[in-house]
């Protein structure tokens, strides 16, 4: 069994290069989102800044759980992560909603998405980075028996599929005027 300061180091690791690569994502996939003006591909790259912040919730786990119990908190410091994990949630939900009610409204007005290879190419190899991460966070998760890794392993799988699914849509559908619309609440249902 790993030692608790080895799960730190290897949350610390996970989080770290997860923030990272997830942050670097979102920049991409929003920067073309504005370009193609395509609400999915703008509300997907939230949903990539969503596993930064898991991450950066993961690594505040692992700090405030090292600190000793003290005068003001007798039983730990566990509770700070619920906190945050409550804050980013309900940020999160409000942004979902967001997303929802900009994509009805695009529907309704019957405007479509301007298509690019250069949407297809950026969402296929998201989905492709996104995978490599959370087997990589599966890898680790599994190694040093880290339950909060696992768990942002499955968040980075998410996002994963939902940029996999973007991809083949755009690929397949550019001629389907409310694909971004439908794919624009699609992940705003899974941002919520």
């Amino acid at each position: 069994m790993k030692s608790f300061h080895e799960r730190k180091r290897a949350g610390y690791l996970e989080g770290f290069v997860s923030i990272l690569v997830n942050t670097a994502l979102f920049v991409v996939k929003f920067v073309v989102g504005v370009m193609c003006d395509s609400i999915a591909v703008i509300a997907d790259s939230v949903h990539t800044l969503s596993d930064s912040l898991t991450s950066i919730v993961v690594v505040t786990g692992y700090r405030m759980g090292s600190k000793p119990p003290d005068k003001e908190h007798p039983f730990g410091h566990g509770r700070a992560e619920e906190l945050v994990t409550l804050i980013i949630a309900s940020m999160f939900f409000m942004t979902g909603l967001d997303f929802t009610i900009r994509s009805i409204e695009k529907f309704l007005s019957g405007e479509s998405y301007i298509f690019s290879w250069l949407l297809v190419t950026v969402m296929a190899v998201s989905a492709l980075v996104k995978e490599g991460l959370a087997l990589w966070a599966f890898w680790l998760g599994k190694k040093y028996n880290a339950q909060p890794i696992l768990a942002d392993a499955w968040h980075h799988r998410s996002d994963a599929i939902a940029s996999a699914l973007l991809a083949i849509a755009f690929a397949f559908g550019r001629n389907i005027p409310w694909l971004d619309s439908a794919l624009g609440i699609a992940v705003s249902v899974i941002i919520i």
